[in-house]
């Protein structure tokens, strides 16, 4: 059996977070009408040949943003989708929740924490911020991030979903991921995934992950 060292874990899961966590949903599902074999057909498979990557990006959802100060005219802009992605080296698929966040305001909110509605802290990775334009009253913000979560995570939650609430400063989100998006998701990814995953293996690397890099 190959020995998996430290560098040889890091760097592809690097890679992963930067990958997976950047990468542009171009489908949308309804959350309150679509079917799971009508969002099954809008995950979008890639294979990266040179960088020895394959990604899943399921489509995004727009009515996920529950609750938030975010107003109306932008909340359409603002929206989440699921991600998994696996490097060749490392035969583990690492899972993500992609959130991109517009609101109008006269500073930035920083989105750094999160926590799900049973109390667990979830792992924020800051992927990029941008000031979209100002008027003489406030400036339009877009903030991305990922949210490193386990296939176990989602396997907790294939049933009743995810509720989680993004926390930055002076504001909060509520964002609500479907159970049916989760399961469809997972069966996706578990049919284009050749092996079983070691779930206890993929908690310890992500442990090490934030140790490092956050």
């Amino acid at each position: 059996m190959k020995k998996i060292t430290l560098p040889s874990v890091l760097t592809p899961i690097t890679i992963i977070t930067l990958t997976g966590c950047i990468s542009i949903s171009t489908e949308r599902f309804d959350a309150f009408s679509e079917d799971p074999n009508s969002i099954a057909a809008k995950i979008i498979v890639e294979r990266d040949d040179f960088r020895k990557l394959t990604t899943f990006t399921g489509p995004t959802c727009m009515e996920c943003l529950r609750e938030s100060t975010i107003p109306g005219w932008l909340r359409s802009q603002t929206y989440l989708f699921l991600t998994a992605s696996k490097s060749d080296s490392v035969n583990l698929m690492f899972y993500a929740i992609v959130i991109h966040i517009i609101y109008w305001d006269d500073d930035w909110r920083f989105y750094d924490s999160a926590y799900d509605k049973d109390g667990e802290k979830l792992r924020v990775k800051e992927i990029s911020r941008k000031v979209i334009g100002c008027s003489s009253i406030n400036c339009t913000f877009r903030e991305n991030l990922c949210l490193l979560i386990s296939r176990k995570y989602l396997e907790d939650h294939k049933a009743s979903g995810i509720t989680f609430k993004l926390y930055g400063s002076g504001d909060e989100a509520t964002f609500f991921v479907p159970p049916a998006y989760v399961q469809t998701f997972l069966s996706a990814v578990a049919q284009g995934f050749e092996g079983k995953q070691n779930d206890e293996l993929e908690q310890k690397i992500l442990d090490i992950y934030f140790r490092f890099y956050q």
